[in-house]
This record gives C-alpha cells, structure tokens and sequence, in this order.
C-alpha cells in the first residue's frame, strides 16, 4: 500500500513538469534561490546547463576569453545582473546578448577588449548600467551602442581612448537617456567643446585624470563649468590641471578658475539696435586666427562658426554682437 502511493506520487510530480534536475546548482558554483555565483573556479568556458530561474549571474575571476552566440545552452529570461569582471574577454560575438534580453546590469570590467564592434551590445534593450572601465579599449565603432535606448550610466575609465567618443551620443537608436559617463583616466588631450556644454547641461561627464591640453577653449570649458558648480569637476577639482602645449598662436591666461575675474557693465541700447560688446582684456585689433570664446549661462559661443541668422553672434575681432532682446515690463 505504502509503495503505491510513492509511486503515485512520483507520477504525481512528473505531470506536473517538475524534471529533478531542473533546480540543479553546476559544479564548484554556488547557488542561493535565485543567485548562481561561478565567481573563482577558473573556468575557460561558462557551464553549460545553467539554471533558468537565475536573476543574477556572477562569473568573475575567471579564464573566459571570448563570448560566443550559444554561449549558454538556453535564454536566461529573468536574468538582470551579469558580472563578468575581471577575465580575459578579448572578443564579444554581434548577438552574443540576445540569450539575455532583460538585463539591467551589465559588468566587463577589467577585461582584455579593445575594440566595441558595431551591433557588440545588440538586443540590450533594458540595459541601464554598463561598465567597462579597466580593458583596453582604443576604438569604439559607430553602431556599438546602438539598441542600448535605456542605458543610465556608462563607465569607460581606464582605457585607451584617444579621441572623445561622442559617437555614444550620435547613435539613432542608441543611449539618449545617458546620464552619467565615466572617461576618466584615458588618453584625451582634446575634447569637443561646444558639443559637450549641450551634453552636460543634465549629463554627467568625468574627464579626471587625461592628458588635457590647455587652450583657450578648454580654459572656457572649465571656468563654466566651476561657474554652474558642475559636479563632476567639482568632485575631482584637482585632477583637471591644465599642461602645457596649448596650440601655436592662441594665448590664454591661465589662472585659478576659483580666481577667474568677474566684470560687470552695464549696457543701453535703442529697440531695434543691435549690441556689441567687446571682449574684456582682449587688445584690438584682434590677431589673426584667434578664436574667441564667450560664455553665457545656456551655451558657449566661439568666432570661428559664429552663425549670422543667430540672436547671438561672435565676430572675428572677438565682439559678442546681441541681436534681439527680451524686454521686461517694469
């Protein structure tokens, strides 16, 4: 009698499609409810039943080089954490994340990559948080971000970048939401100013830690930036020092930006005149190929791309030119 209900009871489980294998932990991992942790086993390649319940995946520390379509034997679909920190990953197949369309974070830090291939993140539609700082990257391709609409924060410090990326920006389907991004501790020795005064109006930008050179442009990047208390240079003040080199024929006063001097003048004008107002310490007439900067509290303007059919314009010889106001009841 006892051993007919135990058969009853096996059958019982099985038409209810609870297979005993499906809950199994892969060896040397640990798994804690919906948490697998292969972190340290020295593994070349990522076990290939995992479970399909797992919400986060930690494979840190391990041998892994590269990460293939079919990478793992089936789509994690509840899977919004992956750590696959400090590997050897040089290579990353289009398509590889397809088995994980739900993530959220995404960990390849300190890894071997050097190149983000176009389509490289491709079905990362949730994606809010990327990191990889501490590879080797030098190139990023246009289209590398590309499906990453939802993507919050991007950490590239410590790499090889030598060029500011703004393809990240650029991309049709790509991080529009992007609120924070961590370039620090690269190789930039240039970075595209009016391009990023627009982008840091409600974006983060770290630039800590390059190979800046100090010209007149980034000496205006950087005095606006103190002056809209930005906090990004105010968090790593010290790791912004201007080097020498500025390009030939441009000369800036370099000064504590803490320091900088402040002027006010006062101005009348009759409706419909336009206002000019010359550049304070600059000695006319202005020398030849020098690009003047001005700064308002919305945006930067330079002479060298001034627009006529704008309401503010720089003129060659440094003058801001206002061309339409916004008059005030009193």
């Amino acid at each position: 009698m006892l051993g007919r209900w135990c058969t009853a009871g096996v059958l019982f489980l099985l038409c209810l499609g609870f297979p005993p294998s499906m809950a199994a932990c892969p060896p040397s991992c640990l798994c804690a409810s919906d948490i697998i942790s292969c972190s340290g086993c020295n593994l070349s390649v990522v076990p290939f039943d995992l479970p399909g319940y797992a919400t986060r995946l930690d494979l840190s520390h391990n041998r892994l080089t590269a990460l293939h379509v079919g990478w793992i034997s089936q789509p994690l679909q509840r899977l919004v954490t992956l750590i696959l920190s400090k590997n050897f990953i040089r290579s990353i197949d289009v398509n590889a994340f397809n088995v994980t369309p739900h993530l959220l974070h995404l960990d390849l830090s300190s890894n071997q990559l050097t190149v983000l291939n176009s389509s490289i993140f491709s079905g990362l539609k949730e994606l809010k948080e990327l990191l990889l700082f501490d590879n080797q990257i030098i190139q990023i391709d246009p289209g590398a971000f590309r499906d990453l609409c939802n993507l919050q924060r991007l950490y590239l410090s410590t790499n090889r970048l030598s060029v500011f990326p703004l393809v990240i920006y650029e991309e049709p389907e790509g991080p529009l939401n992007l609120t924070f991004l961590d370039l620090s501790y690269n190789r930039l020795t240039k970075v595209p100013v009016q391009s990023l005064l627009y982008l840091t109006r409600q974006r983060g930008i770290y630039l800590q830690e390059n190979p800046l050179v100090c010209d007149c442009a980034l000496l205006a990047l950087l005095e606006y930036w103190m002056w809209k208390q930005y906090p990004p240079l105010l968090d790593f003040r010290g790791d912004y020092p201007c080097k020498k080199g500025a390009e030939s024929g441009v000369r800036c006063k370099e000064h504590e930006m803490s320091d900088m001097p402040l002027e006010t003048q006062i101005y009348q004008v009759e409706p419909g005149q336009w206002l000019r107002v010359p550049c304070p310490g600059l000695t006319l007439p202005a020398q030849e190929g020098l690009v003047v900067f001005w700064v308002t509290p919305t945006t930067v303007l330079n002479s060298s791309n001034s627009d006529l059919s704008a309401r503010l314009a720089v003129l060659p010889n440094g003058t801001l030119e206002v061309r339409e106001f916004l008059v005030l009841s009193p």
